[in-house]
């Protein structure tokens, strides 16, 4: 996501007097979320006693799942299944199967995981195969990226990194624009508000929430844009976040 130092043609003394209302020890810096979809395709001959190995990297560690074939898996099909329940217990990670493949996604809609499959066998060389295959999904949502400090009219705070913040809202037309202003609270969640279609004002701050950052959305001649479906990086639209979880010098934003 692109991040510029001002905030444009917004007018400058409403985010000035919108930012003095609260108060922040450092930036809480919100991102792009990318995340992704592995498919692990068996072939060859399924038999008896070959060991799927199955290793998945999160944002939250490294988790392993490891499935023997078994007397009763006499085709390609019945062994995915099988797999199949074994991935899905994993921490972080959900899964499905279908004929035989294996889809792997994570279990958060923005995280992006790292997906390998081995096959190997105790003794004797296996035939049955694993193949891997990734899907890039582009950015839904948002998050924030920083662990930061944060003071809600005298409550005082610290929040880590989010996985996903989601937006919301409706269709976004044609070559028209929508901002977004993300807030946080005073328990630490962030929730992002949606503007009316474009107009150069950012939402109004509910009560007990203060504002770390905002989003703007343009979609170009040909494209619509629909929240929590559409990517960020699709073709046709523009995405500039700003981060406005620092009270800015005199002079800033211009």
């Amino acid at each position: 996501m692109n991040r510029a130092n001002g905030l444009g043609n917004i007018d400058t003394a409403a985010v000035r007097s919108l930012l003095t209302q609260r108060s922040f020890s450092k930036p809480g810096l919100a991102v792009n979320a990318t995340t992704n979809t592995h498919t692990i395709t068996l072939g060859g001959t399924v038999q008896t006693d070959d060991i799927i190995t199955v290793t998945i990297q999160t944002e939250a560690g490294e988790v392993e799942g490891v499935y023997t074939v078994g007397a009763l898996d006499d085709t390609l099909t019945k062994a995915a299944t099988a797999l199949e329940l074994v991935v899905e217990a994993l921490v972080g990670v959900a899964s499905s199967a279908a004929d035989t493949v294996v889809t792997v996604t994570p279990a958060t809609t923005t995280e992006a995981l790292t997906v390998t499959a081995v096959v190997t066998k105790a003794e004797g060389a296996p035939t049955t195969t694993a193949t891997v295959a990734e899907t890039i999904i582009g950015p839904k949502g948002v998050k924030t990226a920083n662990t930061f400090m944060f003071g809600i009219d005298g409550h005082t705070g610290s929040q880590t990194t989010q996985t996903n913040v989601a937006l919301t809202g409706d269709t976004l037309p044609i070559s028209s624009f929508r901002w977004y202003l993300a807030v946080i609270d005073t328990a630490g969640a962030v929730t992002m508000i949606p503007s009316e279609d474009n107009l150069n004002d950012l939402p109004a701050i509910p009560a007990n929430k203060a504002p770390i950052g905002a989003l703007k959305i343009v979609t170009d001649a040909t494209h619509t844009f629909i929240p929590g479906t559409t990517s960020l990086n699709a073709a046709g639209i523009t995405d500039t976040y700003y981060d406005l979880s620092c009270v800015p010098k005199a002079g800033y934003p211009a």
